[in-house]
């Protein structure tokens, strides 16, 4: 997935990921530098690509927000 913000191209390197599919935080990469936690809503996908993966057991510990890289 990439992501745009202040007119730049990034690329998602890490997401939250609550049980319901939301997503509310990127961690994205933009040239060499990543900015961590960014909201959901500052950013605009340019190129979407969907995965999904099986729960681990940290995610079985916290059901309520898990972390996808």
């Amino acid at each position: 997935m990439h992501e745009q913000k202040y007119g730049e191209l990034g690329e998602v390197v890490h997401h939250t990921l609550f049980e319901d599919g939301t997503i509310t935080k990127y961690d994205v990469k933009f040239g060499n530098k990543t900015i961590k936690n960014i909201p959901a809503d500052m950013l605009e996908v340019k190129k979407q690509q969907e995965h999904s993966h099986e729960p681990t057991e940290e995610d079985d510990e916290d059901k309520e927000e898990s972390n996808c890289s």
